[in-house]
């Protein structure tokens, strides 16, 4: 089974889910705030747990515009992403 976002979505609005999406909006924005633009790896590195819903996280935070994927050359791990506009 591979990581389809729209499959993973509504975990996000579980108990697990909404921590989770909490700690990955701390990460996202101390990563911001200190190199203005952040890896997937970078997060997951210092957030611990499922990593399809991490990546849930990390889509659900584009589709509100919060962050923007700059790059998705190579692997996931690899994306680069940089504030919303």
């Amino acid at each position: 089974m591979s990581y389809k976002y729209e499959d993973i979505k509504p975990e996000l609005f579980t108990e697990q889910g909404v921590e989770m999406l909490m700690k990955v909006k701390d990460q996202v924005g101390r990563l911001l705030f200190t190199a203005g633009a952040f890896t997937t790896e970078k997060v997951m590195r210092t957030v611990t747990g499922d990593s399809w819903l991490q990546l849930a996280c990390l889509d659900y935070l584009v589709e509100k515009g919060e962050i923007e994927l700059a790059s998705n050359k190579g692997m996931s791990q690899q994306w680069v992403y940089t504030k919303g506009v």
